[in-house]
This record gives structure tokens, sequence and C-alpha cells, in this order.
């Protein structure tokens, strides 16, 4: 929290001086929104390549709940990257929707610089690009997925 804190004040002192009126400006900034969330999205079905051509078949032992029951026992970690895959992804597609359809809709020049900023830097702090990308090792079951 006080990291995004920090983030926001720096990203807000650096377009002080912006005309937030100005037309233009707005669009490209919802072209910036557009292609940050398109990129997002790439990355995701990329890491999920990644998952499926690993094929880790170790095991892990998870307990996965959701709203209808939940989970519990071994799974191969590929098992389990790709079904927290497949939520993120999920949970993605509909985030966007809604941010492009508010941010495209509205001329809200902070909401939108918070939408790029906010979308930019979350998946530093995905699991599975730490794994995947950074080549990082986590541990599993993960403690929070975005």
């Amino acid at each position: 929290v006080v990291r995004n804190i920090l983030i926001m004040s720096v990203v807000f002192m650096g377009f002080r001086g912006i005309n937030t009126a100005n037309q233009q400006i707005m669009f490209m900034m919802k072209i910036a929104l557009t292609a940050v969330l398109l990129t997002q999205y790439v990355t995701h079905l990329y890491i999920k390549r990644k998952i499926t051509l690993k094929n880790d078949q170790t095991k892990v032992r998870i307990q996965l709940k959701d709203g209808v029951g939940g989970f519990e026992g071994e799974m191969t970690i590929k098992d389990y990257d790709l079904y927290v895959s497949n939520q993120t992804t999920s949970s993605l597609m509909s985030s966007s929707m809604v941010t492009l359809g508010i941010n495209w809709f509205l001329d809200a020049f902070h909401a939108t610089l918070m939408a790029i900023t906010f979308s930019s830097l979350g998946v530093f702090d995905n699991p599975l690009f730490q794994a995947y990308i950074l080549g990082r090792q986590v541990d599993r079951p993960f403690r929070r997925v975005h």
C-alpha cells in the first residue's frame, strides 16, 4: 500500500504540468492503456505456453478454495500453474474490459494514469511472471495471485 502511494505521488508529480483537458493527450493516454492491457494479456498467454512446454511433473500439496467447494491434495506444478494462469487470465479479461470501458468513455485523466501505472506494475508481482519470465524460484501454492 505504501509502495503504491509513493509510486502514484511520483507519477502525479511527473504529470503535474500536463493540460488534462486536452483531448489529444487523453486519446494518447487511452491508447497507452489499451496497449498496456493487451501486452499484459499477451504476456499471460506466453507464460501459459512456457508452463506447457516446461511440463514440470513435480508434485506439490495444494489446497484450493472457490465458491463451490475446493480441492485439497496433490497436483503437478504444471497443473497448478495452468490452473492459476487460467484464473489470472480470466480475471484480467474481466477487469480489463471494465477498466477500458470506464477510461474510454470518461475523460478522467488521473484515473487513466493510475490504470496505466498499476496495470504496468502489477504484472511484476505475479508469481507466474516471476517464475517463468524472471526465472525466480517461487514456492507453491502461491500466497496471493493477481
